[in-house]
């Protein structure tokens, strides 16, 4: 039996693929500020991406993603979220590390 609120609500949007959503974001943002505008950000982000690079030692070695899986997990949990907490790092740290280990056997204890 189907509640009366159920009855008017409106139907769900169709879920799309990260890919089309980006696309569409793009598109738009091109549309309201122009290409200058939008291509020209993307200058300074790969600037600050190199500096936070270099500021990491490149001795140290954090696992199947190098020294990238600290600020590859920071800057994605950044650029997704305006407010983070230590479980969204977590959450995206366990995202990469599945992402990274996909297909490898486990390492077997002793």
């Amino acid at each position: 039996m189907k509640r009366a609120a159920d009855d008017s609500r409106p139907a769900k949007k169709t879920p799309l693929p990260l890919s089309e959503l980006r696309r569409r974001l793009r598109a738009d943002a091109i549309r309201r500020f122009g290409t200058k505008l939008v291509d020209g950000l993307l200058a300074p982000c790969r600037r600050a991406a190199a500096a936070i690079r270099a500021a990491w030692p490149t001795q140290a070695d954090t696992g199947p993603g190098g020294v990238d899986a600290p600020v590859d997990v920071a800057a994605t949990v950044y650029i997704h979220s305006e407010h983070f907490r230590r479980r969204h790092l977590l959450a995206e740290a366990r995202r990469h590390l599945a992402r990274e280990l996909r297909g490898r056997r486990a390492a077997r204890p002793g």
